[in-house]
């Protein structure tokens, strides 16, 4: 598999015909092509008769190099495995199909149990407007001291980072600044924010809804849901169809989704590959 060092329009073009082809699995690459390119981290692609069937995509996030991959077949699953032995990084988080991820990982001969998602994509079909919450207001975060405090508790508290060296990688000045303007949502209760969520990753039909996060003191309550049917709101307003993945161990999330009309799409993983 070769690296794109010289990532042109016609480069980008050839890549997006080819990740159009599974447009819900390669949202995350798509949005990166589509807009934002002057940050867009490491490509490699693999090619049979001058046509691409691998794209590996690998984006250093300050704690670990989140890779995403694309193949048309088992061989090219190989080649992927094969790149990711010869560039030896101690810290990728592969992410990806679980029958997929699994076979690279036989490949790379790491036994380790896979932590298991599920994939979801919204029924817009079956979409009815969900109830206002007249108390209740969700708002894009602005650029003030009270947000910006509010946005850096919630990353700390959906990541876990207890370090300080954990907690400075998600709340550094420029990690905020790129968070805010790629859209951070913020809930609020009666004008008392109490939540927050993000759209990170979009593509023509789809965007992904991520860091979905409740004030603890206001847990237990239902306010979960209503953030996520307020998310779900905006990306049909927006055109979009919502995507998200959550834990096969998070029962409550995978209850509400389903209640509320996502419909699975496959069995997912966010592995860590420490070498």
């Amino acid at each position: 598999m070769n690296k794109i060092v010289d990532i042109t329009d016609k480069v980008v073009q050839k890549i997006l015909d080819v990740l159009y082809t599974d447009e819900i699995m390669n949202v995350f690459l798509i949005h990166y092509l589509e807009n934002q390119r002057n940050s867009i981290g490491e490509i490699y692609i693999g090619t049979e008769e001058n046509e691409i069937t691998e794209v590996v995509h690998i984006k250093y996030d300050g704690n670990s190099h989140f890779t995403s991959f694309y193949s048309t077949s088992i061989d090219g699953l190989d080649k992927i495995s094969k790149l990711i032995e010869e560039l030896n990084y101690s810290d990728i988080l592969l992410a990806g199909k679980v029958e997929e991820v699994k076979h690279i990982m036989t490949r790379l001969e790491i036994d380790k149990e896979l932590y298991l998602n599920t994939y979801y994509q919204f029924n817009v079909d079956s979409y009815n407007i969900f109830n206002d919450q007249q108390n209740m207001n969700l708002r894009i975060a602005k650029t003030n001291k009270q947000d910006i405090d509010k946005v850096k508790k919630y990353l700390i508290g959906f990541f876990g980072a207890e370090t300080q060296e954990e907690i400075q990688s998600i709340t550094s000045d420029d990690k905020i600044n790129q968070e805010m303007k790629n859209g951070v949502y913020l809930l609020e209760l009666e004008g008392n924010i109490i939540g927050m969520a993000r759209f990170f990753g979009e593509s023509s039909k789809y965007i992904d809804i991520t860091t979905v996060y409740i004030d603890e003191q206001y847990r237990g309550k239902g306010y979960g849901k209503v953030l996520m049917e307020l998310m779900v709101k905006q990306a049909i307003e927006n055109n979009k169809i919502p995507i998200i993945q959550t834990a096969v161990s998070n029962k409550v999330a995978k209850s509400i989704y389903e209640n509320m009309g996502f419909v699975k799409v496959c069995d997912y993983t966010f592995q860590f590959i420490l070498r």
